[in-house]
């Protein structure tokens, strides 16, 4: 049975704050029962019905515009990477976030810090991705590595921690915090616990993803890093099980809307009621599958747009021949929705083409009016907008963050999303 530890909290020195702050006293650290060992009864019909919803992921993961929608779907995350850095109030335009990843590897300018960690929460799917297909186990110290990755360069202790931390209340005391995980000394039985339920399948793949991702945050593992880890392992578990293949459903946006209800299914789960945390993770799910066919069929759409445009472009040209489908510029027209921006030099490294190859086929793309130019680098660095994908995605964030997940119906909410970006189509 999971169980509650009395602890007592020593405060440690510090001046100029509050005696109620400064103040000892106890508190209940939870620590929750081991998710490998302990038999769980899952009721017949959430059994019933998680295999339902999985049927629907894999008739969706089918859908023609999956392979882009995935690469969509990461830089929707950056507004889970930004509420869990604690960047208050602060969410840099899709642009900035692109520009911030094409910085990894070519000096680009044009962003700030809170671009450069959604770039790094980004690059971290794409290693999850990876390493959950390809590791033959998942171990702690893999979790551990996906933290420091995240967090890049920063003065709090990265790997499992050595201390309490906890959920709500303030910053000096765990007395009077709306969670307190387990005490340090507990944290690396459970972990070990939780990469062993990992490695298995005890349980249908989103019965496992939701478990899996409730059981992290509850032990809450890490000084910080814990939202961002817990829910990219949700889509890990789905790779892990080849449930999805590189799509990223954006279930974890659902539940960050939903937060009032997320915090009641996770409290659930911790007084032993899975199933009311497991209803609700499978009605994200599903409303998570809904919002990725819009958004595929909105891409669709726009690559349909593209081609209209790219057709009446040749043939002003006196180009007759229809466009081949393995030239670069068709190439470019299906890989945009995952490099919206780009330059010559990447699309040198994307396509394996030569300089003077990828700059005709981006000049074909601009006369057309499919991308637009701006310089973002030294030396007239120029780089190549997909203005109609920045756009996607930017109001994909924001009806995503809607509670009627509709803008019309009601304000995108509860964590920070971008006003917009200026672009020649506007859709909402």
């Amino acid at each position: 049975m999971p169980t509650h530890i009395t602890c007592h909290w020593i405060p440690p020195d510090g001046s100029g704050l509050p005696r109620r702050e400064k103040a000892g006293g106890t508190y209940r650290a939870y620590v929750p029962d081991l998710l490998s060992t302990t038999p769980l009864h899952i009721d017949p019909e959430i059994a019933k019905r998680a295999a339902h919803v999985e049927q629907a992921i894999s008739t969706l993961s089918t859908h023609e515009d999956m392979t882009a929608l995935g690469n969509i779907s990461r830089l929707l995350l950056r507004s889970e990477a930004l509420s869990s850095s604690r960047i208050e109030g602060i969410a840099p335009r899709v642009d900035k976030v692109v520009l911030a990843e094409l910085a990894q590897q070519e000096e680009i300018r044009g962003f700030k810090e809170g671009a450069e960690a959604v770039a790094r929460n980004v690059h971290v799917l794409h290693g999850i991705e990876a390493h959950f297909r390809s590791e033959e186990t998942i171990s702690i110290q893999l979790l551990e590595k996906f933290q420091r990755e995240l967090l890049g360069k920063t003065s709090i202790p990265t790997g499992i921690r050595t201390l309490q931390n906890w959920i709500g209340g303030n910053s000096y005391t765990p007395i009077g915090a709306e969670f307190i995980p387990a005490p340090p000394n507990y944290v690396p039985e459970l972990m070990e616990d939780l990469c062993e339920y990992l490695n298995g399948a005890a349980h249908g793949a989103l019965i496992q993803a939701a478990l899996t991702h409730a059981q992290f945050e509850t032990i809450h593992p890490f000084a910080d890093g814990n939202g961002r880890v817990g829910r990219a392992l949700i889509h890990g578990v789905l790779l892990r099980r080849n449930l999805i293949q590189r799509t990223i459903l954006p279930i974890s946006l659902i539940l960050g809307t939903w937060s009032q209800l997320y915090i009641e299914g996770l409290t659930a789960f911790r007084k032993g009621d899975i199933h009311t945390w497991l209803n609700i993770f499978l009605d994200a799910t599903e409303q998570a599958i809904q919002q990725a066919q819009i958004i595929a069929n909105q891409l669709r759409d726009i690559q349909q747009q593209w081609h209209d445009a790219l057709t009446i472009a040749r043939t002003a040209q006196g180009k007759t021949r229809a466009l081949r489908t393995d030239s670069i510029e068709a190439q470019l027209l299906q890989g945009l929705a995952g490099h919206p921006i780009v330059t010559t030099t990447s699309v040198q490294r994307i396509y394996g083409i030569s300089t003077a190859n990828a700059r005709k086929a981006l000049d074909s793309l601009e006369n057309a009016g499919i991308l637009r130019t701006k310089i973002i680098g030294k030396h007239g660095l120029q780089g190549y907008f997909s203005d109609d994908i920045l756009s996607l995605i930017t109001h994909a964030d924001r009806r995503l963050a809607s509670s009627q997940f509709d803008t019309r119906l009601a304000a995108p909410q509860g964590r920070a999303v971008p006003d917009g970006i200026q672009t020649k189509r506007t859709k909402d």
